[in-house]
């Protein structure tokens, strides 16, 4: 899958580790991505994501619990601040062509970029409680280089007023 490409992107993973297979762990997990691009102008482009995870048997080692936070989601909150054995996100953005850099043999367009981020990750071995959950919301705006090659975000905490702006770049596309 080419992130951008206009349309309908998903894939569905169940990874499986421990009983007959042997090893040090014994879990299932299922993990499921949906990503849409829909191309609404020539300059102007909504994407929208929804991530949904959950562990189906036994306990999660921490290297393959879910995590939620930094620049992949809730652009707000620090890499990884939430953690657990099930998941849920929804992302929106908006991105719209807003001018041209050029500079000898260099050329590049300027995207204006505004977002969206909602979600959480948490542990409840027992069940898949995703109503009960307090989820996290983050807003913002960016810029980015038409190549998406550098993406530079001003995010905000919308639960909390008293938040600092957090700035991060990214050298590719979140989705």
């Amino acid at each position: 899958m080419h992130p951008g490409v206009e349309g309908f992107h998903h894939w569905i993973e169940v990874e499986a580790a421990g009983g007959g297979l042997g090893g040090d762990f014994d879990y299932r997990r299922l993990l499921a991505d949906l990503r849409s691009v829909i191309r609404l102008s020539p300059s102007g482009t909504l994407t929208a994501r929804g991530v949904v995870g959950s562990s189906l048997q036994g306990h999660l080692p921490p290297q393959r619990a879910f995590t939620v936070g930094g620049v992949d989601g809730l652009r707000a909150h620090s890499f990884a601040y939430f953690r657990g054995d099930q998941v849920a996100l929804a992302q929106v953005e908006y991105s719209m062509a807003v001018g041209r850099i050029q500079s000898g043999g260099f050329e590049s367009g300027i995207h204006a970029i505004v977002f969206l981020d909602s979600g959480r990750a948490w542990t409840h071995p027992d069940q898949w409680d995703v109503m009960s959950q307090p989820f996290e919301t983050d807003a913002g705006f960016g810029l980015s280089t038409s190549e998406e090659t550098l993406r530079i975000y001003f995010a905000k905490n919308l639960q909390d007023p008293d938040s600092d702006v957090v700035i991060s770049a990214r050298l590719q596309r979140p989705f």
